[in-house]
This record gives structure tokens, sequence and C-alpha cells, in this order.
């Protein structure tokens, strides 16, 4: 007795596979990040008051993955307005409430993630 293949089913199998790949992590590292995108705090009250730009250099951020940690344990800081990302150039630029948070406090979050963290001067 031969066995019927149902194709359908392959396909969406095949399709949810593919699709899981890119949600586990370090294995997209081929994809563009030459954009970053910037996760902002959802809160307009958030966004109100003094604003602050910090760039840090970033070592250890390895692939996209590694960009959305760090970005989503930023926005968690009470005065983080904006975190944008790139393991490509080892950096990242936070805008924030110097009255509300300190450059140690994001220094320490990311160390806290596994990277190393430095502020780095304004161009």
């Amino acid at each position: 007795m031969k066995m019927k293949w149902n194709h359908g089913i392959l396909a969406t199998g095949l399709i949810v596979g593919i699709l899981a790949l890119g949600w586990l992590g370090c294995g997209s590292q081929n994809a563009d990040s030459s954009k970053t995108a910037a996760v902002e705090t959802a809160s307009e009250t958030e966004t109100a008051g003094p604003t602050k730009v910090v760039s840090l250099k970033v070592e250890g951020m390895t692939c996209n993955s590694c960009e959305i940690a760090l970005k989503k344990s930023l926005t968690k800081l009470d005065g983080v307005k904006e975190v944008e990302a790139s393991y490509k150039e080892a950096k990242a630029v936070v805008k924030v409430d110097p009255e509300k948070v300190a450059e140690e406090q994001i220094v320490e979050a990311i160390t806290k993630l596994g990277y190393t963290a430095q502020v780095t001067p304004q161009n």
C-alpha cells in the first residue's frame, strides 16, 4: 500500500518551520540590520521633560536578536524614551530624561545582558 502525501500540510509545515527559524535568535545574522528601528515607549508622559542623547559602544552583540534584547531591556528603565542599537556598528543610542535615569543605570542594564558598554562622547 502506497502512502499519499497531503501537499497542503507539508507546505504549511515548511512555512511554519521557516518562520520559526527567524524567531529563534542568532540565526538571523544574514538579515540586513543596517536600518536600525527605534523602539519607543508607549506613554506620552514619558516623552515629556528634558531629553539627553547617550551614545554607547556596546561589545558582544552578534545578531538582530541581541539588538532586540538590548532595546527591550533599556526601554523598561524609567526615563528611557527611545533606543537604537546596531550589532554591526557595535553601538547604541539612547534618548533619556536625565532627571529619571543616569548613564550608569544604562551601562548596568546592558552589562546584565552579558554585553560590555561604555559611554562615548557625542560628535
